[in-house]
């Protein structure tokens, strides 16, 4: 299962959150952006800074939530090269449930969600389809930016670390 520590504006959108305690050490930050004059939400994991971009979204979506990200993370770690057959047991075991829980306000992600977001909203802004310029940002970029907390790794190479010790 998935912890996700919602912003204040993904709270707002998603309307109710789970109160319990985190299930866990999968948590990721989640957070409503507009693009293009649309809803998206962005995830990024706490422990490897890995970010998935899920585009148009409406209030009807957030019912299939959980399939939606899933879809959305197989997705990003196929364009990342990360994805193997041999990982979908353990994907679909760890990554196919969402619990979203109200912010606890880590910095440390958020930091590095703000800079994505700038970073997402600079690519988006002179191309005429914005939502098809945030998919390709997500596919392409998002996750290949070197990250200075981490040493200057890319989130990309931190998740294949990550999946390839627990798997």
């Amino acid at each position: 299962m998935i912890n996700i520590f919602c912003t204040k504006k993904l709270e707002a959108f998603t309307g109710k959150l789970d109160k319990k305690e985190p299930i866990g050490e999968n948590n990721w930050t989640g957070h409503l952006v507009a693009i293009g004059g649309r809803k998206c939400l962005y995830f990024i994991q706490k422990k490897t800074l890995y970010s998935v971009l899920l585009i148009d979204i409406v209030k009807k979506d957030l019912k299939q939530l959980d399939k939606l990200f899933f879809e959305a993370l197989l997705i990003q770690l196929k364009a990342d090269k990360i994805y193997k057959p041999e990982l979908e047991n353990y994907l679909v075991e760890n990554f196919s449930s969402l619990k979203l829980l109200p912010t606890d306000n880590d910095q440390k992600t958020m930091g590095t969600m703000r800079d994505d977001i700038i970073n997402l909203k600079a690519y988006c802004e002179d191309k005429e389809n914005k939502l098809k310029a945030a998919a390709e940002f997500a596919t392409e970029t998002i996750n290949k930016i070197p990250l200075g907390t981490r040493k200057y790794k890319y989130a990309s190479e931190l998740m294949n670390e990550e999946l390839k010790s627990l798997v």
